[in-house]
């Protein structure tokens, strides 16, 4: 009876995969977890993932963790799943549109491209829930991109800056120290759609969002930019607007858009509005 050369799990080895390539098994192990850093001609890498294809090569990812004490994942916390979006990431997985629609959908389906292009093997989906911080430190992921509301992300923040994993936050600048931050430039943005107004000929232009009174900072930096750029156009600020609150009731927003000076430039959603006449 002739043995079988595989072993008895069945799984191709990279000794086999290294043979059939004629390389070395450092190489195949360089290759096929996609590092920049060592040097290989392309036509070696080539030929190296076309042999682990046609044998069926799987790396045996709880063996590279073990030795390497990473996993390469990286956790997503998501503050809004399941809390203060109704349409939140998790109730709209039938579809990638379905998930684009959501806030956290459009923040999670841009965070996966990106780590498909890094070659990050997993992202692992948290509710941002202040009692999960000790799940965090399980050994399944490598650090943490933390989504935040903007009125009461500030504090899972500073619980999360206990912790020894590294931490970016999104969605906010307001972050205690040891926390990195990823944000839009919502003061330069507000300046780029007055400025679009103005070119358009419209002078009578309002805020419309919480402003300083809000406490959100980015309405803060929103009204902030809107200012300068009314300014700087020698124009003053359409003050009736400026502190309308966008979460307040659908029909007092409503409202409020009616008896503003139009257009409106923005409009930021934060609770679903109820059906009304029209």
């Amino acid at each position: 009876m002739t043995r079988s050369s595989k072993p008895e799990t069945g799984r191709v080895s990279i000794r086999e995969v290294a043979a059939a390539s004629g390389v070395s098994t450092a190489t195949v192990s360089k290759v096929l977890s996609g590092r920049a850093d060592y040097p290989v001609r392309a036509e070696t890498a080539e030929r190296v993932r076309r042999v682990a294809l046609e044998l069926g090569y799987v790396p045996d990812v709880a063996a590279r963790n073990l030795r390497t004490r990473q996993t390469g994942q990286l956790g997503v916390v998501l503050e809004a799943v399941g809390a203060s979006e109704p349409d939140s990431l998790l109730g709209a997985m039938t579809t990638s549109n379905a998930v684009r629609r959501t806030f956290d959908g459009a923040i999670m389906a841009g965070l996966s491209d990106a780590a498909r292009s890094l070659n990050v093997p997993a992202l692992v989906v948290y509710p941002g829930s202040s009692g999960l911080h000790h799940t965090y430190l399980d050994g399944r992921v490598d650090g943490l991109l933390v989504s935040c509301d903007p009125l009461r992300g500030h504090q899972l923040l500073q619980d999360l800056a206990q912790l020894p994993l590294p931490v970016v936050a999104l969605w906010t600048q307001r972050v205690p120290p040891g926390i990195s931050s990823v944000d839009v430039d919502h003061a330069a943005g507000a300046r780029q759609a007055v400025g679009h107004l103005l070119g358009l000929g419209h002078t009578r232009i309002a805020f419309y969002g919480g402003g300083e009174a809000s406490g959100v900072e980015h309405f803060q930096r929103r009204e902030q930019g809107y200012r300068e750029a009314m300014t700087a156009a020698g124009l003053s600020p359409w003050r009736p607007c400026i502190a309308v609150i966008c979460w307040c009731r659908p029909s007092d927003r409503a409202r409020s858009a009616r008896s503003s000076p139009k257009p409106i430039w923005a409009r930021r959603r934060w609770c679903r509005p109820s059906p009304g006449p029209g």
